[in-house]
């Protein structure tokens, strides 16, 4: 795969959005980070507005049980989910 890297094999590391790449969560958080309005990242992004709020909203979450110190296995139970894909670039 290395050697053919123009060539994108349907795994499921690519379908699945499982890459070394940006993911579309981070994409939306680094828009919301940088105080794109949801209107404006449903329209860069072309994700729905249900994606993209609940994205924010996850991301919300984790930022308020990391700033109250909670460790992060107890945080992605909590939330019941990766916790890295509501930490752009993180850990």
């Amino acid at each position: 795969m290395k050697e053919h890297s123009n060539i994108v094999l349907p795994i499921r590391g690519n379908i699945a959005d499982m890459g070394p790449g940006i993911t579309h969560t981070e994409k939306v958080l680094e828009l919301f980070l940088q105080g794109y309005t949801e209107t404006e990242i449903v329209r860069r992004t072309g994700h729905t507005y249900a994606s993209v709020e609940h994205y924010i909203s996850m991301f919300s979450r984790v930022v308020v049980l990391l700033e109250r110190g909670m460790p992060l296995p107890l945080i992605r139970q909590t939330i019941g989910c990766s916790i890295f894909k509501y930490i752009p670039h993180a850990v």
